[in-house]
């Protein structure tokens, strides 16, 4: 996540409130974070990584999970965010530090074990969007929305207003 923006998507089955993104890195030490994560949520149009829909600058405190992978130390990392999302497909895209800076030292987003369908962006380059064949180890948290329907009982009482009063109209004669 230092010479590159990576990216790996998620689905939403109903309109969510994200409030809580939490990531996995492998470090060499914890110095190898910049100190902030440039994040974002993009659109996902058949696996095309798309424009962003949200997007920000956070700083969150890496804590040590004394777990190791291939030489390197893993942390974890949470931050909140206030983002409502319809149901459909995204990407979440993070690096470590401000977009267009390249910081030294080593920090990868994690692997987890699913489809490996991920994919990096070279941040110094313009070059297109390319699958790094790992899927990346995230959770997003939030709440489920919904659109408030009328009950049938107030709906009746309001159809019942509007035709006692259309009644009422015509009654009136005319002057």
């Amino acid at each position: 996540m230092n010479e590159f923006l990576e990216a790996d998507n998620f689905s939403l089955g109903a309109s969510t409130l994200l409030n809580t993104v939490r990531f996995w890195s492998l470090q060499t030490v914890a110095a190898d974070y910049s100190g902030t994560i440039d994040w974002s949520i993009r659109q996902n149009t058949a696996g095309i990584i798309g424009s962003v829909l949200a997007s920000g600058l956070a700083a969150p405190a890496g804590v040590s999970t004394g777990a190791t992978t291939l030489g390197l130390n893993e942390f974890r990392y949470e931050f909140g965010i206030s983002e409502l999302l319809a149901a459909g497909d995204y990407f979440l895209v993070l690096h470590n530090g401000a977009n267009g800076t390249t910081p030294a030292g080593d920090f990868y987003w994690a692997w987890a074990s699913d489809t490996g369908d991920s994919m990096n962006f070279d941040q110094p380059s313009s070059s297109p969007w390319t699958s790094n064949l790992a899927e990346l180890a995230f959770q997003l948290e939030g709440t489920v929305t919904s659109i408030a329907v009328p009950e049938p009982s107030t709906f009746f009482l309001v159809a019942a207003a509007g035709l006692a009063a259309a009644a009422r109209r015509r009654r009136i004669p005319a002057a």
